[in-house]
């Protein structure tokens, strides 16, 4: 999984086999793994700083985005605590060269909600700068951080000429590990702060708003789109509904998507332990929300996704009253069968990307 997700986000083939072919054997455990991606993004920077040295700065941008990629699943093998905030710090710093090295067409925005900031990357894509460009604000769970969701998305939805916010809401990214803040059941008070940002920008302004869940992030996408009529499409990618299955799945079998879930789950939800913090996971509900999502809706869905089963997205499509949804199966066949697609994602990108441009074009 976190070798798919390092190509899917920019990595290089030949810098992960160099570096995580020796954590590949059946004894290797979660320290090993984060060692071998430390230094695979410790050897991009210091080949950036000799690109540097040499005038090939554009070359060091590339490298310096590798590193943050990196950095950033050696950050989701660590548990909660001093390391991973130092983890954590490398990716940003990683990242923050790479924008300044490439050029990276973004800005950063900072959001106020409950308790603190909401930061996002505002990624610009390629069509005309005028208030018809539509926006798509992706969320990720725990572990995807917005700078790997820009990284997995910004490429494909420019082309497509989708703009693209990348956000951290509470309980994830920077916004849980710098901010403190832990997840939040009422996503439409944080996706409703992220719409009051978009829709106050005179310069350059945006038209139709989508909003896309990637894993954990889909029960965000869900509750924001049945209760936030300015939100055009919704979509969610290998996504979950119900919080609190989620997690007793992560906990049941942790090898699934998550490192250490006895203690990530407390520190996402801010509680002391696995109990309270599965006590919390109760408010995260859907409760009557899904007949009143008249949106376009899609649900992309791996066959043998570890986060959720078929049949729970199955009834997220179902129950939702738009005449416009669908539900996309990948399998052993289609290639993609697990979580986010990750094991072969190309095909998730370019559906989501036209999907998002063709459904926001007619709102």
């Amino acid at each position: 999984m976190a070798i798919n997700l390092a190509l899917a986000t920019g990595g290089a083939l030949g810098e992960v086999d160099r570096f995580l072919s020796p954590t590949t054997s059946a004894s290797s455990d979660a320290s090993t793994w984060q060692a071998g991606w430390v230094e695979a993004a410790l050897h991009q920077e210091q080949l950036a700083d000799f690109d540097v040295a040499n005038g090939f700065v554009a070359c060091a941008g590339g490298r310096s985005l590798r590193a943050s990629v990196y950095h950033a699943i050696s950050e989701s093998f660590t548990p909660p605590g001093p390391l991973k905030a130092e983890r954590y710090s490398a990716a940003l710093h990683a990242f923050a060269t790479a924008h300044e090295y490439a050029r990276l067409p973004i800005e950063r925005v900072e959001m106020p909600v409950p308790g603190g900031i909401m930061p996002a990357i505002l990624g610009f894509g390629t069509a005309p700068r005028d208030r018809t460009r539509p926006v798509v604000m992706a969320i990720g769970g725990p572990d995807l951080t917005k700078e790997l969701v820009y990284c997995l998305l910004a490429d494909k939805f420019a082309r497509a000429g989708v703009e693209l916010l990348a956000i951290d809401v509470p309980g994830s990214g920077e916004a849980l590990r710098l901010g403190g803040l832990p997840a939040q059941a009422d996503a439409e008070i944080l996706v409703g702060a992220a719409i009051d940002h978009l829709y106050a920008r005179t310069d350059p302004g945006f038209g139709a708003i989508g909003i896309l869940g990637l894993g954990l992030g889909g029960y965000d996408a869900l509750r924001a789109a049945a209760l936030d009529p300015r939100i055009g499409a919704c979509a969610v990618w290998g996504g979950a509904g119900d919080v609190r299955s989620a997690w007793l799945r992560r906990l049941k079998h942790p090898d699934c998507l998550a490192i250490h879930p006895q203690l990530q789950l407390p520190w996402t939800m801010g509680t002391r332990d696995v109990d309270a913090a599965l006590d919390r996971c109760a408010e995260f509900t859907l409760p009557d929300l899904m007949s009143s999502r008249r949106q376009p809706v899609i649900v992309l869905h791996g066959t043998a996704d570890p986060l959720t089963d078929t049949d729970e997205m199955l009834s997220v499509v179902d129950e939702a009253s738009s005449t416009n949804k669908t539900l996309w199966l990948f399998d052993q066949d289609d290639g993609g069968q697990t979580s986010l697609q990750i094991d072969q994602p190309v095909a998730a990108l370019d559906i989501l990307s036209s999907w998002f441009a063709d459904r926001l074009a007619q709102g």
